[in-house]
């Protein structure tokens, strides 16, 4: 095969201060050999971004800020892009791409090479269309739908050895009903280990320039399993739950580590490849379980506006945005005074802290309350009294929450081995990766190229270049106008809420 020139490897969450102490181990080795053969460090995310990845995602691929790009939440598309993104500037040379899992990427559209779409895809297409199966089995509630497009992953690429492992994971299913904390973690090790295995055969079919492999699986489990992993930072967990499910965490770190090692099969020396995270993770404490969080869809009922209002939450914050035709919807800002009006009814006191953002969007989070909340009655403007444990959440849905720090490591031609970068953002990746390979950075990129993490010997015979903007140069690629439908939607929050991110 030919391998591809630029490949990344996309760890979504992936945190340095869970990676350190089983580099110290030896439990990373893939990794390890990889840290000394080029450059990493810690990459810094967007400050009021919500730390949401389809906005982190297209933040780094754009090279760009969201106020450039367009994307806002996990419901938009590939119709909501404003701007070029990486992997069409090497599709404007007519240069295969192969791009799997990467956020903002449905619908998939004909390119030289193949698409298949992420996590928030509202429909399982992919391109070429014979690829369509892998979200459907994706998406699948049960392990019967692994099994019935077992034959189709097969002659896809998936060894016997992984549809053993599925195989062997659904009879378990089946004959012993786990308990979903049980389930959850091995389900999607078994997904990762089937994405790897189909990825890379795709990388033997198409043979692309540019590919990206995305997993999300650092992120689902953080989210869900990390107060097993540092228990004494909760108040509900029991040494059996520790027993239990206190390794889940560092062993899919692990899992990480044997796929990487096997991608990198498909890399050769003149491969760029980048491993990144959008984000980090850290423990959801939330001051010790107040009153933190919104019951997002309860609010939204309240205010009567289900259908035109979407909601996602990160940790303490609630993020909500307007959808549908603006003469039906009225104005955020509207919608925001009538969240800031909401009072505990025995003391009058404020409920919600709201911030507007744009003229659609704005962030809703808990005022900290000394108050006992037994009992307790919230009351809206309009006078109508509602239970305050609809509304609001005690304890955190998800234990693990995303961190301001990701993970960014360089491996390649001219890049400089055993060396650590620092003050690097996601917005440098797409610089960076175009100055190595001697194409021109666009000047409206947010961006810097890192040139620490360079040969100094390659950046005087090859100085960075600029071009105003690909943007010019390449215009949008047609994308059906769908993100505001309602095709989808519905699968959309059955995952977001499978991952804590909606009550």
């Amino acid at each position: 095969m030919t391998p591809p020139k630029v490949l990344l490897i996309l760890f979504d969450g992936a945190e340095w201060d869970l990676i350190h102490p089983l580099l110290r181990t030896g439990r990373l080795p893939n990794l390890k050999a990889f840290m000394e053969a080029g450059s990493h460090g810690r990459l810094r995310s967007l400050e009021g971004a919500a730390l949401a990845s389809p906005i982190l995602w297209t933040s780094m691929a754009a090279g760009k800020l969201p106020q450039k790009h367009g994307v806002k939440d996990f419901y938009d598309t590939a119709a909501a892009v404003r701007c070029a993104r990486l992997w069409e500037i090497f599709e404007q040379d007519r240069l295969p791409i192969g791009l799997f899992g990467y956020l903002v990427t449905w619908p998939p559209r004909p390119t030289n090479g193949f698409i298949v779409p992420d996590w928030c895809a509202r429909t399982p297409e992919a391109f070429p269309a014979d690829l369509s199966f892998i979200n459907t089995m994706s998406r699948s509630r049960d392990w019967r739908g692994l099994i019935r497009n077992g034959a189709q992953a097969i002659r896809h690429g998936m060894r016997w050895t992984t549809a053993a492992l599925a195989a062997r994971e659904a009879l378990h299913e089946r004959l012993f009903k786990p308990t979903r904390l049980d389930a959850y973690f091995r389900q999607r090790l078994v997904q990762l280990a089937i994405h790897s295995d189909l990825f890379r055969w795709l990388l033997r079919r198409h043979r692309p320039y540019f590919a990206a492999f995305y997993t999300g699986l650092p992120d689902a489990v953080q989210h869900q399993y990390w107060k097993f992993m540092e228990p004494e930072k909760f108040r509900d967990v029991s040494a059996a739950e520790v027993a239990r499910y206190g390794r889940v965490i560092p062993g899919v770190y692990e899992a990480l580590d044997r796929e990487l090692g096997r991608l990198l099969q498909h890399a050769c020396p003149e491969t760029l490849v980048v491993i990144a995270s959008d984000h980090g993770g850290a423990a959801n404490v939330e001051e010790e379980y107040r009153w933190a969080g919104v019951r997002a869809d309860e609010l939204i009922r309240a205010l009567g506006l289900t259908g035109v209002l979407s909601a996602f939450r990160i940790g303490a914050r609630t993020y909500f945005r307007l959808r549908g035709p603006a003469t039906t919807r009225g104005s955020i800002a509207e919608v925001a005074e009538r969240v800031r009006a909401v009072v505990l009814a025995r003391s009058d006191t404020p409920v919600f802290q709201v911030e507007v953002s744009g003229d659609d969007e704005m962030a809703v989070e808990v005022i900290y309350l000394k108050e006992s909340m037994e009992g307790a009655q919230l009351r809206f403007a309009d006078g109508r009294l509602v239970p305050a444990e609809r509304l609001l959440s005690l304890t955190p849905t998800i234990s693990g929450n995303h961190s301001m720090h990701g993970i960014l490591l360089l491996r390649g031609p001219h890049v400089r081995p055993n060396h650590e970068i620092s003050g690097a953002s996601l917005l440098d990746v797409t610089p960076t990766i175009l100055a190595l390979l001697g194409r021109p950075v666009g000047e409206d990129m947010d961006g810097r190229v890192l040139a620490e993490a360079m040969d100094p010997d390659f950046l005087r015979r090859q100085p960075v270049q600029f071009i105003e903007s690909y943007d010019l140069l390449l215009g949008r690629r047609g994308v059906p106008a769908v993100e505001d439908s309602d095709v989808g939607l519905a699968e959309v929050n059955e995952r977001l809420r499978a991952l804590g991110y909606i009550d």
